[in-house]
């Protein structure tokens, strides 16, 4: 990444909020064993210094591990015109592929059902925002959990 580019830009802004959430220069440099003057360059908006990526899934997991967003992955995602999704911790229920079919078709079927019903006004109020972010996190897990499924079966368990 060339320095002074927009994408250098928006990756500095993301180290700086990186450090500024690890506590500072000195909690970024615990984070990542790296020196104190090393965190201050990445927090230094003149300083073109940007962290290494062991450095950078340091800070992001950090920054996950107190319910903070991970800075420079999020930005890493929008560059390359992706979104970040924290996706919800479940775990495969083994089995009972009829049950896990039919509750992601309720699923998705609920989250059209609602976003055809807020649209009949033209518009998505706050609270039917609301609702449908709901559905939508409802229509996620399900999709994790059978892709957990998915994945147990492709790695022979």
């Amino acid at each position: 990444m060339t320095r002074g580019t927009p994408m250098h830009g928006r990756m500095k802004f993301a180290a700086e909020t990186a450090v500024e959430q690890a506590g500072g220069v000195d909690g970024a440099a615990a984070t990542t064993s790296r020196h104190r003057s090393t965190a201050g360059r990445w927090l230094n908006v003149n300083d073109p210094d940007l962290p290494t990526i062991d450095a950078a899934v340091a800070l992001d997991k950090a920054a996950i591990a107190e319910g903070k967003a991970p800075a420079i992955t999020a930005a890493m995602a929008r560059d390359l015109r992706r979104v970040l999704i924290a996706l919800p911790d479940v775990r495969a229920d083994r089995g009972n592929w009829h049950a896990k079919a039919v509750t992601l078709t309720q699923e998705h079927g609920d989250l059209l059902t609602g976003l055809l019903r807020d649209l009949s006004d033209q518009k998505i109020s706050k609270a039917e925002a609301t609702k449908r972010r709901r559905d939508v996190a409802d229509l996620i897990a399900i999709a994790v959990e059978i892709d957990l499924e998915l994945a147990a079966i492709e790695e022979g368990e």
